[in-house]
């Protein structure tokens, strides 16, 4: 009997479990991580994701034959050229009977939600909100990126709060602690910036000071305070607008809604008044805390028991 394997990954990470039914339930066995992929000019996404995934199966111990293998990955999607070749890669290079490679949004709603239809809403360095319904039909909101998008997300937060530290600095607008808080991570400001602005990692660099925002949030700080409620704010946007989109006409509690990312799970700072914004203006959403996450989702599609979410992958079948 084959096994089923789980594959949850982006660039930062990624890792991969074997996916064994326990019942009712689901069981991850023997999880491992490896570093995440990346490729730049002249790198094929499929090859270089299709490494990883080999490196963390060898890491696993090799098991096999493979029954079916489950991908969700960063920056990929059902109808992505690159998501199919790498399905049909993963399948003749792990010699697997069957391949599912879907998009990391749709693995984590598939965990989140126990592989059920409803809404998700992901808040970490980026957002995407996710609303998937019985029929597998997907709505996607956000997910523009941190130039044009991503509002409420990390990215969003940090950016907020480093504008408002400089701008305490200058006296331009309120005094805040924000301001201090950069100076102690950062060091000289203007110095900072000029780093950051020619920084390849700019991005995470941003993202990471929304941590000092939603501490000094916390610490009763009304700039940063303000800008959390503008996060809540926009999230609930999102999130209304998945669920107006994904399931119009629903009635009051009709549509499970739930949450993931670092930006609504590790405080109730935004999570808190995010819901209570959702409640007045989208009384159809019935919020519950998540299931699971990307590993979880990516299992219940290796074993089969998340089908609604089928027709939002790339999927190889041995002949």
């Amino acid at each position: 009997m084959g096994v089923d394997l789980a594959v949850d990954g982006g660039q930062s990470g990624l890792r991969m479990a074997v996916a064994r039914r326990n019942g009712a339930g689901l069981r991850l066995e023997r999880p491992v991580d490896v570093p995440g992929f990346s490729w730049g000019a002249g790198v094929d996404p499929a090859q270089a994701q299709g490494d990883v995934i080999l490196r963390a199966w060898r890491e696993l111990g090799a098991p096999s034959p493979i029954d079916t293998i489950a991908c969700g990955l960063s920056g990929l999607s059902a109808d992505s050229r690159p998501g199919q070749e790498l399905a049909v890669a993963l399948g003749t290079r792990l010699d697997a009977r069957r391949v599912l490679v879907a998009g990391d949004d749709v693995t984590t709603h598939a965990g989140a939600l126990g592989g059920h239809p409803g809404v998700v809403l992901a808040a970490g360095t980026g957002v995407v909100c996710t609303g998937i319904d019985a029929s597998g039909r997907l709505v996607r909101v956000d997910a523009w990126g941190y130039l044009l998008g991503d509002t409420g997300g990390g990215s969003w937060l940090g950016r907020e709060g480093l504008r408002a530290a400089l701008d305490g600095h200058d006296g331009r607008h309120a005094a805040t602690k924000l301001t201090a808080r950069a100076v102690d991570r950062y060091g000289d400001l203007r110095d900072f910036v000029h780093r950051l602005l020619v920084s390849p990692t700019l991005v995470a660099e941003v993202a990471a000071f929304a941590r000092e925002v939603l501490a000094c949030a916390r610490e009763g700080d009304e700039v940063a305070a303000a800008i959390c409620a503008r996060a809540a704010d926009e999230l609930c946007a999102t999130a209304a607008a998945t669920v107006r989109r994904g399931f119009p006409g629903a009635a009051p509690g009709e549509v499970p809604f739930t949450w993931t990312g670092s930006i609504l799970t590790a405080t109730d700072v935004v999570r808190t008044p995010m819901l209570a914004h959702l409640a007045e203006r989208c009384p159809a959403a019935s919020p519950r805390n998540p299931l699971g996450g990307g590993l979880d989702g990516a299992a219940l599609l290796a074993v089969g028991a998340a089908e609604t979410h089928l027709d939002q992958t790339c999927r190889w079948d041995a002949p």
